[in-house]
């Protein structure tokens, strides 16, 4: 299995095209602000900032930090062009997990995960949600983002708190278990 932000594209234009308006607005409508979500936002095209406030987003070119904050977020469509902070995902994945977003019967479809090895052991991928077990045996639900310059991942367990996290550089690793984010699990999830 390989992941592809083409079936987001896809889902965006199936979206048009039965609404006949733009999936941002649909998404905005229905998702957005009825849970809330103030500081989640779809960039205008070819908007190249960020709403203040916002961490600046770095990476390593030719060895050295470079400020990679100037960007076209709108270029990724449906498949990466939303803008959220930690706090609008943690609320999120609450209400989705919670059935608050679709109903336990779409949710179900979302969680039925295959396994996703070069991502990290005990991970899982289903559809648009990921699972990750913990070595605890904690699993949780998510997904994560990633763009030069920010690297996120939200999760939650049903039964525990949500988590967001969002680095400013790329971790170096394809892998959660070996990146901070995963370290942000196991903290939360597997404290002892």
């Amino acid at each position: 299995m390989t992941y592809t932000n083409t079936n987001y594209i896809i889902a965006g234009l199936l979206i048009e095209a039965v609404t006949g308006r733009p999936a941002a607005e649909e998404i905005t409508r229905r998702i957005m602000l009825p849970l809330g979500l103030f500081d989640t936002y779809f960039p205008a095209p070819g908007d190249t900032g960020l709403r203040a406030p916002f961490a600046h987003g770095y990476e390593l070119i030719d060895d050295q930090r470079k400020d990679v904050t100037a960007f076209n977020a709108s270029a990724a469509g449906m498949a990466g062009s939303l803008v959220s902070t930690n706090e609008d995902t943690s609320a999120f994945i609450t209400a989705l997990l919670d059935g608050r977003v679709i109903p336990l019967a779409q949710l179900e479809e979302m969680m039925n995960s295959i396994e996703w090895p070069e991502t990290g052991p005990g991970f899982g991928y289903g559809l648009g949600l990921s699972s990750i077990a913990l070595p605890c045996g904690v699993t949780v639900w998510g997904h994560g983002g990633g763009i030069e310059g920010y690297h996120s991942l939200m999760a939650k367990s049903f039964d525990g708190p949500a988590v967001s996290v969002t680095l400013t550089q790329s971790p170096r690793s394809e892998s959660v278990a070996d990146d901070p984010r995963g370290a942000v699990l196991d903290a939360v999830y597997c404290p002892n």
